[in-house]
C-alpha cells in the first residue's frame, strides 16, 4: 500500500509531513515539529522492534543531529526498511515541514 508523500495542516492546525510507504523493505515517517525545548518524541512500530529497535533509534538520533533538530514528533512504521531507506525517509520528511513541502 502506498500512503504517499505528502505535507499537510492537522486538525489542530499544525504542520505534519509523511515519507515512504507501508511496502514491505520501506518505512512511513510522520514528522510534526514541536515547541522549543519539547525534545525529541518518537513511537516505533516495526515487527522487528524487539531486534532493532536499538539501531532504529539509532540511525533516527544521527540523523537529528546532522540535520540539527532538536524539537519534534516522530511516527516510525517500519516494514523493515535497510538503514540508508530509514534515513532518506526522514530527512525527507523533515525537509518538507521546513521547507513548505514538496
Amino acid at each position: 500500500m502506498n500512503t504517499g508523500d505528502v505535507k499537510f495542516i492537522n486538525s489542530a492546525g499544525e504542520i505534519e509531513a509523511t515519507a515512504g510507504t507501508t511496502n514491505e523493505g520501506d518505512v512511513f515517517i510522520r514528522v510534526k515539529p514541536l515547541h522549543k525545548g519539547e525534545g525529541v518524541r518518537t513511537t516505533l512500530q516495526s515487527r522487528v522492534e524487539s531486534l532493532y529497535k536499538d539501531e532504529i533509534s539509532k540511525v533516527v538520533r544521527k540523523k537529528l543531529q546532522e540535520l540539527g533538530v532538536s524539537d519534534i514528533y516522530i511516527e516510525i512504521n517500519d516494514r523493515g526498511a535497510l538503514d540508508y531507506v530509514l534515513n532518506a525517509r526522514l530527512e525527507t520528511a523533515i525537509l518538507r515541514t521546513s521547507r513548505g513541502g514538496r
